[in-house]
């Protein structure tokens, strides 16, 4: 269920032949994503039903930028849950980096905002805890 789209032609047809009709895409512009739930829809392209996230949410220093949000705090991961949500995602994805005030206010701002929350357990995190 976890997949990274990319290239629709490589993976739909693969994806349907083994029976795989819905996929959680946990990375992955939504642009394209949202195009391609439309083509499904109309039944222009036959594909699974995708759950997107859009852009993750790291730490202050993400390693990839253009595809993260930047966090370094309680407000910031606030903020940037509510980005995420305008920008048409499905569910909030975290990743590693997050500080522990910013990861433990990004869980409390999407059940707030009746988000889903998944992802990495940050390393300032215990299982436990998450």
């Amino acid at each position: 269920m976890h997949v990274h789209q990319w290239n629709k032609e490589a993976f739909f047809p693969l994806l349907i032949a083994n029976g795989v009709t819905g996929v959680r895409d946990m990375f992955a512009p939504l642009p394209p994503i949202k195009q391609w739930r439309a083509e499904v829809a109309t039944g222009t392209t036959i594909g699974p039903h995708i759950v997107a996230a859009g852009i993750i949410l790291d730490g202050p220093n993400p390693p990839c930028a253009p595809c993260s949000i930047a966090v370094g705090n309680a407000d910031e991961g606030r903020k940037a849950v509510l980005t995420v949500k305008e920008m048409g995602s499905d569910f909030v994805k975290v990743y590693s980096m997050l500080p522990r005030d910013a990861y433990f206010a990004i869980a409390d701002e999407a059940k707030r905002q009746n988000m889903v929350f998944a992802g990495h357990v940050p390393e300032f995190v215990s299982a436990a805890e998450a």
